[in-house]
C-alpha cells in the first residue's frame, strides 16, 4: 500500500471521528464560542492531513512513520487542548434512561 493510499483511509478515518465528535458536542449543549473553536481544530487537522496527501501525491518524498508520527502529535495535541475540556459537559449530562 503506498503512502497515498494509507493517507486516505486516514483521513476517512479522522473526518468520520471528527464528524461523530461534532454531533456529539452539540447534544452537550457546549456553549456556542467553545463548539467553533473545537470545531475550527478539526478543520484545522484535516487540512494539515490534505497538505500532506496532496504533497505526496505529487511527488514530495516523504516516510510514513514519520507522517504517522506527526498526525498522532496533532491528535495528542488536540485531546489535551479540546476534548479534556469536554469532561465538565459530559460529567453533567442527565443519564438516559434505557
Amino acid at each position: 500500500m503506498v503512502i497515498s493510499d494509507v493517507l486516505s483511509d486516514l483521513t476517512k478515518q479522522i473526518f468520520e471521528h471528527f464528524r461523530t465528535e461534532e454531533a456529539f458536542m452539540l447534544e452537550l449543549g457546549l456553549p456556542d464560542d467553545m463548539y467553533q473553536a473545537h470545531r475550527a481544530a478539526h478543520v484545522s487537522i484535516l487540512e494539515e492531513v490534505a497538505q500532506i496527501h496532496l504533497d505526496a501525491m505529487y511527488g514530495k518524498a516523504q516516510v510514513l512513520p514519520e507522517v504517522i508520527a506527526t498526525v498522532a502529535t496533532w491528535v495528542q495535541r488536540h485531546l489535551v487542548e479540546f476534548d479534556l475540556a469536554l469532561k465538565p459537559y459530559i460529567l453533567i449530562r442527565p443519564k438516559s434512561s434505557s
